[in-house]
């Protein structure tokens, strides 16, 4: 498979790879040909990628005296740390720095290998403001380089050069180069440099099988592409063990997890029943080191301690098992958890936590003084510093938690150390930080240093279209060559000017050079195996996909070899005997028995019948995000708390008319105050501001409502957020009414104060919705004359309702007048308000009636209700013929 390259290091030349894989994997052939070959020991081969080739230069020349004594080499952490501080330091990108850092080192790269950081475009005056600003850093990352005598990677052809015309390194030994689709002039120059020195260079060619069996092949779509693709890798390593076997995805990267789903799936079908199953496939992709579980949870929980934490990053602290008692106090946390979210609100200190977490989770509590305590003092220090500061936080918190730790967490931690130690050497870059930049720059080193843990080397290998450069197969597929995914399009650069790029012919700057680059892969893929399947998917998101034109010329077939076995999930459905059961009823409700949910069961029984059955009969209910400030809730709360300590004061019109304008203005903005000191967090600044601006807005909405009621006719207010239980037909339902009206007739009117928008259509009986007002109108057990909502909002101060003909109140209208005509169960329009009655109170008995009995359906009219985080329990989406964008409001 790489007979040239093994040949060429057993005769003592060095082999320098384009990445690290195929160097890693030339060093693992190695060492297999010297054990067929009788050898128990070997000297270590010379095969290192370019960066570690360079390396290996850089240390000859410092023991040599070369331009490498008289300079520092700056490793990957070093660099990333160097532009991120040119970045955040930067006083025009306050917020952006930081994460356009990442790119500004890639352009760097490719000006240092092209050679152009003196290109004449850059006095261009078209630059666009990202191109000014990555002249500014690239002039300060090279200047402050130049005053520290600091050089990396990407300088190091320029500056070894020196070294190569003073005859350091005529001694190398004869250089192979293998895997290199592009030499950019840095590197060619560098190569002919050595070249010229008299030491053999060789650029090794793909070697030609002997035999070339091609085929391609329309797969249905992505995941059935990937599926074939894993089931004829199995079915070619059990024909033979000793195949090498290779799977290319393009897009591995974005798929990773999903590749490795499916081909578990196939190569060990019963991986979920099992633990620390090895893999026998060899994923050549890696994560970012900061989306692994455990150092995930190390920096969730140092962001705690920044003066104002993210509910969600608490909430995480709370959840992660990765913290000391994570499992034994998982469940007191997680209650703890439900709890919190209205208390904390969105944003807080994680002192506001402390107290609450010690008396419903005091193992969490504890943990939270201890590191409360020991970070105490965050006065700025240099990352050193800053590192052991870390390290002590969390043995505080006893990270990693409790559990004992398998190969892949060890490797975890082990590179956490790595970034630890390394990011410890920073002090040299940027001396005594604050914690914040601290924090976010050991966040930024996590989130780019990608972790692949080791595995054994696996019979079948999956790989990215790139990582592929130079290796040989015994057996390879490669898959999603559609002709609109690939050639890939162009993607300029956009810190480079766009001239630049394209004059230098760099990576991805012109469509052309893509279908070159493209082309050129193709046909190294072709050449790299003796047996070659390339595939593409024929549908994804609804669209048509067609073949690439570069593969166009291999003849297609309809089916390929592939393993046949059924996958565990599927055996298991088979295996099972399918039985029809009747309807599973749930257990009888009691006669009399009082309800949960108060009213909001009527509402939930007339659109989602599922909904109720799960919040009512079940009890679960969905997990409210926390806000920023004061929720909606907490507003609706607020005006329904200020209304009800008013009107239990002036309980009539004639006492509300013996009010002055500033009587009632100076009344309500106490009351107000009153309940605003009572809401949660306003011990802190931000919430008082909150509050304020809130009072401001509020009180003149409620002075308007009062001086709707004050020029009302007479009437008294009965009764105010008073509590009531009422019997509907088999159930007890308890009744919160915000108040009951007397009017100068007798007759009673039912008002429900509203800080939304309101629409009456939910009191058709035809069509039910929010049935709170007809249920106490209906089954109270007094003579309702009218029902209306008390708009108290930004978009109107108003009531909005239906009453008998008699009631002369602005905003409520008769029955026969309603500009929509409610229904009755059997379709017929409703004209009086006796006849709306008899209809509410059918309705509402129906719909009680379905509720004990158990109705658990989901309803078309309103999928809305089943959506959200019931969804996983409801399967609303799975269900055919259902328009959850279907509005049938009435108003």
């Amino acid at each position: 498979m790489y007979g040239p390259l093994l040949e060429a290091l057993e005769s003592g030349a060095t082999v320098v790879t384009a990445n690290n894989r195929l160097a890693r994997n030339l060093a693992l052939a190695y060492g297999g040909s010297q054990l067929a070959n009788g050898r128990n020991a070997w000297q270590s081969p010379d095969v290192f990628s370019w960066e570690a080739w360079l390396a290996k230069l850089w240390a000859i020349s410092q023991l040599s005296q070369g331009r490498a004594a008289r300079l520092q080499l700056l490793g990957r952490t070093d660099v990333q740390v160097l532009w991120d501080v040119i970045a955040r330091s930067d006083r025009g990108t306050t917020g952006i720095g930081g994460p356009f850092a990442p790119l500004a080192q890639q352009a760097w790269m490719l000006l240092c290998e092209w050679d152009e950081l003196a290109a004449p475009e850059w006095v261009d005056a078209g630059l666009s403001p990202d191109q000014q600003l990555f002249l500014r850093w690239f002039n300060q990352y090279r200047d402050r380089c130049k005053a520290a005598g600091w050089v990396d990677i990407p300088m190091l052809p320029g500056v070894l050069r020196e070294d190569i015309d003073a005859g350091l390194f005529d001694n190398l030994a004869p250089l192979v180069f293998a895997g290199f689709d592009v030499w950019p002039p840095a590197r060619e120059n560098f190569r002919d440099a050595i070249a010229e020195r008299g030491i053999p260079v060789t650029i090794s060619e793909e070697p030609q099988p002997a035999t070339r069996n091609e085929q391609r092949v329309q797969c249905l779509n992505d995941d059935d592409e990937l599926e074939t693709a894993a089931r004829w890798a199995r079915a070619q390593v059990e024909a033979d063990p000793s195949l090498d076997a290779c799977v290319i995805v393009p897009d591995l990267d974005a798929r990773a997890a999903e590749a490795r789903r499916v081909f578990m799936d196939v190569f060990c079908p019963d991986w979920r029943t099992r633990h620390g199953y090895e893999l026998p496939v060899n994923f050549s992709y890696g994560e970012p080191l900061a989306n692994q579980p455990r150092v995930a949870a190390a920096l969730n929980f140092l962001s705690l301690l920044d003066e104002s934490s993210d509910y969600q990053r608490f909430s995480l602290a709370l959840r992660t098992p990765f913290l000391g008692g994570g499992r034994r106090e998982a469940g007191a946390r997680a209650l703890l958890d439900l709890r919190l979210r209205d208390r904390l609100g969105a944003s807080f200190s994680v002192r506001d936590a402390q107290a609450f977490a010690a008396h419903g989770a005091p193992g969490f509590g504890e943990l939270l003084s201890a590191a409360l305590e020991a970070g105490s003092d965050r006065s700025d220090r240099t990352p050193a510093a800053w590192t052991r500061y870390i390290a002590g936080l969390l043995r505080v918190v006893q990270w990693p938690g409790d559990e004992s730790l398998d190969s892949v967490a060890h490797q975890e931690l082990e590179a956490w150390q790595e970034l630890l130690r390394e990011f410890a050497d920073c002090s040299r870059i940027c001396g005594e930080i604050d914690w914040g930049m601290a924090r976010e720059l050991l966040v930024s080193l996590a989130a780019g240093r990608l972790h692949q843990p080791e595995a054994g080397s696996g019979v079948v290998q999956v790989m990215g279209i790139l990582e592929a450069a130079g290796h040989g197969f015994d057996r390879l597929w490669v898959t999603g060559l559609a002709a609109e995914a690939w050639p890939r399009p162009a993607s300029l650069n956009p810190l480079l000017p766009f001239g630049l790029q394209r004059r230098c012919g760099m990576p991805r700057s012109m469509p052309q050079l893509e279908l070159e680059y493209a082309d050129a892969l193709i046909r190294r893929l072709r050449q790299s195996s003796p047996e070659t399947v390339f595939s593409w998917p024929a549908m994804r998101d609804g669209e048509r996909l067609h073949v690439c034109d570069l593969i166009g010329e291999i003849p297609e077939t309809e089916s390929v070899d592939r393993w046949q076995e059924s996958l565990w999930r599927d055996g298991m459905f088979r295996s099972a005997v399918v039985d029809r059961l009747d309807e599973d009823r749930p257990q009888a409700w009691r006669e009399g028995a009082r309800a949960g949910g108060g009213t909001s069961l009527f509402r939930l029984q007339a659109t989602c019948p599922f909904r109720a059955f799960l919040e009512l009969r079940l009890g679960a209910k969905e997990i409210d995000e926390p806000v920023t400030g004061i929720g909606y809730k907490q507003r609706g709360s607020l005006a329904h708390r200020v209304l009800e300590d008013f009107y239990r004061s002036y309980r009539s019109s004639e006492t509300l008319a013996g009010l002055t304008d500033r009587d009632l203005s100076d009344c309500l903005n106490e009351l107000l105050a009153q309940r605003v000191r009572e809401l949660p967090g306003m011990r802190r600044p931000f919430m008082r501001t909150v509050a304020d601006l809130e009072t401001q807005r509020i009180l003149p909405q409620l002075i308007r409502f009062v001086a709707l009621d004050r020029l009302r006719g007479d009437f008294r207010v009965l009764k105010s957020e008073e509590g009531n239980e009422v019997v509907v037909g088999p159930l007890r339902v308890g009744l919160k009414l915000d108040r009951l009206d007397e009017l100068a007739d007798g007759s009673l009117l039912v008002v429900d104060y509203k800080t939304g928008q309101v629409k009456k259509g939910g009191w058709n009986p035809g069509k039910p919705g929010d049935m709170q007002l007809p249920v106490y109108a209906t089954f109270v057990g007094k003579p309702v004359s009218g029902i209306a909502f008390a708009q108290i909002s930004a978009h109107d101060v108003k009531y909005d309702g239906i009453a008998d003909s008699a009631i002369e109140i602005d905003g409520l209208v008769s029955v026969d007048k309603l500009r929509h005509k409610f229904t009755d169960g059997d379709g017929k329009k409703i004209e009086s308000w006796d006849a709306l009655m008899g209809a509410w109170r059918d309705c509402l008995l129906s719909l009680a009636h379905e509720f004990t009995q158990g109705d658990c359906s989901i309803n078309p009219r309103h999928s809305e209700d089943a959506e959200g985080q019931f969804a996983v329990l409801t399967r609303v989406y799975e269900l055919p013929g259902f328009d959850t964008d279907e509005d049938e409001n009435h108003g």
